[in-house]
This record gives structure tokens, C-alpha cells and sequence, in this order.
């Protein structure tokens, strides 16, 4: 293990200590431990107690961070946060909205022509490379 050298770094230790005792792999936690503590020494050097203004720089997109990569970051933090409070320290704990992921899922409902129109495509589909393929998309008994 890599040893941290940010103001975190006992807190990051102690977290994946923490974490290693309840059976998680260290692995899960390491990676971005490492990022964090890097990103900490870099921005924050001072710093020992994650504050808003840390949460948001960590979050911060560029152009060569995907949403997903952030997900992850804010996912991390919430819980070295939430650790860091569990421990007496007044940590900023982002809020559950940030990791939800939660979209509404809006169902795309097809017309009766649109279904039509669909259904007599896949029957009338001929598959030049693979003629059974045809039969294997049909909706409609040909037999």
C-alpha cells in the first residue's frame, strides 16, 4: 500500500482500516484514497477536515472528466466524509443528490401505427446472409 501524504492521510488510512475489518476489499477504496490524497496535497495542502469548498474543487468537471468519473469521486467523498464525522471531526458530508443517480425514466409508448408499421417491417425482413434469420424475426405465422 502506497502511503498517503496529504493532511488526510491518517483519516484515509484509518477509513480503509475501518473498512478492511468488515470484510470490504482494500481494493474498493484504494484508488481513489490515492486520487484524493494527491488531488489534497496539490489544492488543499492545509487542509485535514473536508470542507464544502474541498467537496466542490474534488467535483469539479473538465473536459476529461466523464459524469461517471464524478459519480464516483462524490460517492467516495460522501463516504470519507461520513467517516471523518463518525471519528468527531465536522466534516462535510455532500448531500444524498449528489450520488443518487436517480433519473425519472420517461417509457417511450409506440402509436398502434408505429407498432403496425414496425411488426409488418420484421415480417417482411429478408436476410440475405442467413435465411433462416428471416424466419427467426417473424411475428407473424407464415406456416
Amino acid at each position: 500500500m502506497r502511503e498517503f501524504v496529504s493532511g488526510f492521510s491518517a483519516d484515509l488510512k484509518g477509513m480503509i482500516d475501518f473498512r478492511t475489518a468488515l470484510h470490504y476489499a482494500e481494493s474498493t477504496f484504494m484508488e481513489r484514497s490515492q486520487q484524493f490524497d494527491l488531488f489534497c496535497m496539490r489544492n488543499y495542502p492545509e487542509a485535514t477536515v473536508v470542507t464544502e469548498g474541498l467537496a466542490v474543487g474534488w467535483l469539479r468537471m473538465d473536459e476529461n472528466t466523464s459524469p461517471g468519473i464524478i459519480h464516483a469521486r462524490a460517492a467516495f467523498l460522501r463516504g470519507f466524509a461520513r467517516y471523518q464525522k463518525a471519528i468527531g471531526k465536522n466534516a462535510y458530508v455532500l448531500p444524498d443528490a449528489y450520488i443518487s443517480g436517480k433519473r425519472a425514466f420517461i417509457p417511450y409508448l409506440f402509436t398502434d401505427e408505429e407498432l403496425s408499421a414496425l411488426f409488418s417491417r420484421i415480417d417482411t425482413y429478408e436476410c440475405k446472409t442467413n435465411p433462416l434469420r428471416s424466419w427467426q424475426a417473424r411475428v407473424k405465422d407464415v406456416s
